[in-house]
């Protein structure tokens, strides 16, 4: 991406973004030279005649003017974009700003043309007042200099490269450095994955000091700080108890109504049973649980002996079979907000959970939250912990639909930044670049959070996405390398661990690798842990003659 003068980043025609970079030295506004650099611009890329250019560039400059006003009016300076120690060759200068341009009321049929002319961009011409917008496209210019609207607007953002992005994974998701407690790592994550119930302990592990199972336990039973809940794309997740709500609400209720009829549907179909009954079975199931206050689905099925039906699913499939009613029951009643996971049956490896009223299990009750609030809870801590990303990067993340990614985004004020090759989004205060870290390797569980947090994952898996994902989209065991996935690893029957590179890495690199294998190694004591998805380099790493 050239740079114009002392501060405009051009992109190419229709970025979805009008972003002006002024420079604000001494907190006077100027814009530098960008806007006289246009004609040299045009010249250059569309063989203008040198009489046509100066035209324009004479009307360019008498709206200049127009154009700082609007600036001074509209404009607000967000932050630095980054200190002079911290520029690359070819980033902005020092000094720089950036400013987003508020949309003016009554932008007229100017800004109403360009909508038409882009209508994927439609509603993002945020506008810097009416005045340039008429001049580009005005009857003389409209064809000629369609390009000088793409460039002289604002076709300004924020550059977060891949290494920016790495260095931010490194540092927000505590791989560099570790965390300052089980709850704080979960929050900022935005939750840590349960699908896999040693998922979250390996998680936590590989980002804390000195951690043991009995922390993670003591938060999950004991203080209830954190608690499990269905959320994100329909998946299991360990947040911290004032999330709770958010995931519920924002994520998992929409599957509410649906799995509701298919179940009623299932019961007329092969018991002739309709909901009235199933209605019946939810109330004594409260009930029970209510008399119990904690208790498992065989000790709920004594009480209520109607859990014990059976439901054929996948008739004639390879993948059918039978499940029993008590889990779609448990499914429904958490779902709405009336039980909750409690303790496991068994060991930390365990995912047969006990169940508990959700008012007896979290004492200090959360507000509720509608949908809407519980979406924006979730994408502004998506944003910190997570973004830059792309708007398929939370859509994907979150489950939501267009609709609500969308708004979710506006409700948290997100920014535009540019991207390797896409277009980004931050937090309104979240535009500085990250500081330089050591060299750091860690090794991350199946389904962990960090790798699952985007949609693109390009920037930190490069070409090895079929050796590391199963069929299903779920990531197994990953050897991380400076904020890159460079291999996999599996932990074999006697309890070692072995690891396997799918990239080069120098002698000081696999040092910190097996460093981290040897530190893995030792915390697990004996236990063996087989991840709940295969995939093909894992398996391959657990077949190995060694």
């Amino acid at each position: 991406m050239p740079v114009l003068g002392e501060g405009i980043r051009t992109g190419s025609k229709g970025d979805q973004s009008l972003w002006i970079a002024a420079l604000f030295p001494d907190t006077d506004l100027s814009m530098g030279e960008p806007l006289a650099d246009l004609g040299d611009l045009a010249t250059s890329q569309q063989g203008t005649s040198d009489s046509r250019t100066q035209e324009v560039d004479g009307e360019i400059a008498r709206y200049r003017h127009r154009l700082e006003t609007d600036l001074r009016e509209n404009g607000v300076p967000e932050r630095h974009v980054g200190d002079a120690e911290d520029r690359r060759a070819g980033d902005d200068p020092p000094g720089a700003h950036v400013c987003r341009i508020k949309r003016p009321a009554g932008n007229g049929h100017a800004v109403a043309k360009f909508d038409a002319r882009e209508p994927h961009c439609s509603g993002q011409w945020e506008g810097i007042g009416n005045h340039l917008v008429e001049l580009l496209w005005s009857e003389i210019h409209a064809t000629e200099y369609m390009d000088r609207a793409t460039v002289g607007y604002c076709l300004f953002m924020v550059v977060m490269d891949a290494a920016e992005r790495r260095r931010r994974l490194a540092v927000r998701h505590f791989l560099a450095a570790p965390g300052p407690n089980v709850v704080d790592v979960a929050r900022d994550l935005g939750g840590m994955h349960s699908t896999d119930p040693t998922t979250v302990y390996l998680s936590a592990r590989a980002r804390l000091s000195g951690f043991c199972r009995e922390e993670l336990e003591a938060a999950l039973y004991e203080e209830r700080s954190l608690v499990r809940v269905l959320g994100m794309r329909r998946t299991l997740f360990v947040v911290p108890a004032e999330m709770e709500v958010a995931l519920r609400q924002g994520c998992a209720l929409k599957y509410l109504a649906a799995e509701r009829r298919r179940l009623v549907t299932l019961l007329m179909d092969q018991h002739r049973l309709d909901e009235e009954w199933l209605e019946g079975v939810l109330a004594r199931t409260r009930n029970a649980l209510m008399e119990l206050g904690e208790a498992g689905a065989t000790e709920l099925t004594e009480l209520v002996p109607e859990l014990g039906k059976k439901l054929s699913f996948g008739e004639g499939k390879k993948w059918g079979g039978q499940f029993g009613l008590s889990t779609r029951v448990f499914f429904l009643l958490a779902t709405s907000g009336e039980i909750i996971r409690a303790r496991p049956r068994g060991t930390w490896v365990s995912g047969q959970y006990r169940w508990s009223p959700r008012r007896s299990w979290l004492t200090d009750e959360s507000t509720e939250m509608t949908p809407p609030e519980s979406r924006t809870l979730l994408a502004r801590r998506w944003l910190r912990g997570f973004g830059p990303g792309s708007f398929d990067d939370l859509k994907w993340w979150s489950g939501w639909g267009v609709r609500d990614t969308r708004d979710a985004l506006a409700a948290v004020g997100a920014v535009e930044v540019q991207l390797d090759d896409a277009t980004g989004y931050v937090l309104p205060d979240d535009l500085g670049l990250t500081a330089p870290v050591a060299p750091w390797a860690a090794l991350l569980p199946g389904l962990d959070p960090t790798p699952m947090g985007w949609k693109d994952r390009d920037w930190y898996l490069g070409a090895h996405r079929h050796e590391l994902f199963d069929r299903s989209g779920n990531i197994g065991p990953s050897v991380w390398l400076n904020g890159r996935i460079v291999g996999g690893w599996t932990q074999h029957e006697d309890g070692d661990i072995g690891v396997g590179l799918l990239e080069t890495v120098t002698t000081d690199e696999m040092s910190l690798i097996e460093a981290q294998a040897a530190s893995l190694q030792t915390w697990l004591e004996g236990d063996v842990v087989t991840p709940r998805f295969r995939t093909p380099l894992e398996s391959r790493l657990g077949k190995q003659p060694r």
